[in-house]
């Protein structure tokens, strides 16, 4: 890391929370969407998620569940269930999946709130603001 992102991080009094998503497009407009407030940190697969999220303890996780190729977003999930920092840390699921029954299908796995794509800045701001504010 360099002295100048280090120095940026020291006086950055955003929140750093994560996005988990394959889609450079989505991770794109989440940080468009968000850096007023949210420092938001990305991870395109499922190796990546795990170490950042070992390295770091995030206040809030938004969570792609189709992660192309067969891989999944419940594979982080079951994941963060094992690791006692991430007890009781809101889980969003931001998904194209938008049918009837999905978002308690999301809810039962373990996500404690869900958005369908594409949202809208107020709604994704709404959201993460709420799941932050439990």
């Amino acid at each position: 890391m360099n002295s100048n992102k280090e120095k940026h991080d020291l006086t950055d009094n955003r929140q750093r929370i994560m996005m988990v998503d394959d889609d450079e497009v989505t991770l794109d407009v989440t940080q468009a969407f968000l850096k007023e407030k949210y420092i938001v940190e990305t991870a395109r697969t499922v190796t990546e998620a795990l170490k950042m999220i070992r390295e770091h303890v995030y206040p809030v996780i938004l969570l792609d569940i189709n992660l192309g190729k067969g891989v999944t977003g419940f594979t982080i999930l079951d994941e963060l269930k094992k690791m006692p920092g991430y007890k009781g840390i809101p889980v969003i699921a931001v998904t194209a999946y938008a049918m009837v029954g999905d978002r308690e299908v999301f809810l039962e796995a373990g996500c404690t709130d869900y958005i369908s794509k594409p949202f809208t800045r107020s709604a994704l701001k709404a959201l993460v603001d709420h799941a932050l504010s439990r």
